[in-house]
C-alpha cells in the first residue's frame, strides 16, 4: 500500500514543542492493521519517503534472541544523554556549561565517536562490557540490515558504502550504531548526527504492553508497531511516542534503532593520530590476541599496498588469521570448513579470543 500525506503542522511550530510529550487524536491517520503487509508513506508535496513499514519482517525466533541478549542490558542502565527525546533538557546550574536530559533506560551498542575530539572513535562501553551478549545478538541486528537492504536498496547502498569505508560498522551491516531503549516514551525530537542520505531503522520487541505509537505530528500520522515489524523512517522529521501502558508488571517494550553516525566517516584520519601516539599499545594488543590463542605472534606476510603507500599484511596461526588492510584490522576465526567468524577492529578481536576455550 502507498500512502501520500500532506504536512499539516509547520516545522516552525513543532520546533517550539521539542521536548514535549504529545499524543494523537481521533482525526489522525493511524496504521494499526497488521493484515496489510507493507506500507510506503510519502510526503505529498516533495514525494520524499516519510517511512516504509513492513509487518512481521523479522522472525519470532530472532526477536526472542534480541530480547534474551539486549533486554537485561537496557533494563539495567540509565542514560541522561538522550537530549530532547527524553524531555526538556536541564542546564547544569553550577557552571552553566553542561546539559542533561531526564534519566531514561537507553544504551548504545556498536561504534561511537568522541564528542570533544579527545578520544579515538571506538567500540562503545556497553559493547565492551557485554561483549558476549553483543556478539550473540548480532543475528538480530543483521536481520534489521537485511530488511533495510531489501526494502530501501538505494538508500542502503549509499549508507553501506560510507559505513564500510569508514571501518567503523557493525559486522556485515550498514550500521555503525544501535540505540536500544527500554520502556522509553520519547518526547518530540529529531535525530541528530546520523547519515542524512540513509534512513533510521526501527524494530520493536514488546510484551504485555499497550500504546507507544510512533507519531509524526507534522502529518498527523501514528504507527502501531508490533514485535518483528520493521520501519525505515526519516528521522529528521519531528517524531515522538504516545503514552505507554503496561498490561502486566513484567511488560516491556524494547526499541532498536540502527543507523550510521556520519562523523565516523572522518574517524580514520583522526584515529591515525592516536595510533601513531599509541603504537606500542597496538603491538601489545596484537601480542595479547595471539597469547590468548596460545600462539607466538606470527610473522607478517605482505598482501598488498594501500593508496597512501601503507603495507597491507596478514598474520596466520592455526585457525586464526589477523589481517590489516585499508587501515582496518579484521580477525578471522575458521572454526570449521563451513563456519568462519569475522571480528572487526583490534579490541573487539581481543575480547573475542579472551572468552574462547581453546
Amino acid at each position: 500500500m502507498e500512502l501520500y500525506l500532506s504536512g499539516i503542522v509547520p516545522d516552525s511550530i513543532l520546533e517550539t514543542q521539542q521536548g514535549q510529550f504529545l499524543d494523537f487524536s481521533s482525526n489522525w491517520t493511524l496504521l494499526e492493521d497488521i493484515s496489510i503487509p507493507e506500507t510506503r508513506i510519502y510526503d505529498c508535496e516533495t514525494r520524499k519517503t516519510i517511512a516504509h513499514l513492513k509487518r512481521n519482517a523479522i522472525s519470532p525466533i530472532i526477536c526472542k534472541l534480541a530480547v534474551q541478549h539486549f533486554l537485561p542490558i537496557a533494563k539495567k542502565h540509565d542514560s541522561t544523554n538522550r537530549g530532547m527525546a527524553a524531555g526538556t533538557i536541564h542546564r547544569d546550574i553550577i557552571n552553566n556549561k553542561f546539559e542533561k536530559s531526564a534519566s531514561v533506560h537507553s544504551v548504545i551498542l556498536g561504534y561511537f565517536d568522541s564528542t570533544n575530539g579527545k578520544l579515538p572513535c571506538r567500540l562503545t562501553k556497553y559493547s565492551k562490557d557485554y561483549f558476549n551478549s553483543y556478539q550473540d545478538g548480532l543475528p538480530f541486528i543483521q536481520s534489521m540490515n537485511t530488511c533495510f537492504k531489501s526494502l530501501c536498496p538505494e538508500a542502503y547502498q549509499r549508507q553501506f558504502t560510507i559505513a564500510s569505508n569508514s571501518g567503523f560498522y557493525i559486522q556485515d551491516t550498514a550500521f555503525s550504531t544501535i540505540t536500544v531503549n527500554y520502556n522509553f516514551r520519547t518526547a518530540l525530537h529529531v535525530d541528530k548526527g546520523d547519515y542524512k542520505e540513509g534512513f533510521g531503522n526501527l524494530v520493536i520487541c514488546s510484551k504485555d504492553l499497550d500504546g507507544g505509537y510512533l507519531l509524526f505530528p507534522k502529518y498527523q500520522l501514528g504507527i502501531k508497531l508490533h514485535t518483528g515489524d520493521y520501519l525505515a523512517m526519516d528521522v529528521h522529521q519531528y517524531h515522538c511516542n504516545s503514552p505507554i501502558q503496561k498490561i502486566n508488571t513484567d511488560g516491556y517494550r524494547i526499541s532498536f534503532v540502527g543507523y550510521f553516525r556520519s562523523s565516523l566517516s572522518k574517524c580514520r584520519e583522526n584515529n591515525e593520530r592516536y595510533e601513531k601516539r599509541d603504537l606500542h599499545k597496538t603491538d601489545e594488543i596484537i601480542m595479547e590476541i595471539f597469547k590468548k590463542i596460545q600462539e607466538q605472534v606470527p610473522i607478517k606476510e605482505p598482501i598488498g599496498v594501500g593508496s597512501h603507500g601503507e603495507i597491507w599484511w596478514k598474520r596466520s596461526a592455526g585457525r586464526f588469521t589477523l589481517i590489516y588492510k585499508g587501515r582496518q584490522y579484521i580477525l578471522y576465526d575458521c572454526i570449521s570448513s563451513t563456519e568462519t567468524k569475522k571480528i572487526h577492529s583490534l579490541y573487539p578481536a581481543y575480547l573475542y579470543v579472551k572468552q574462547l576455550l581453546i
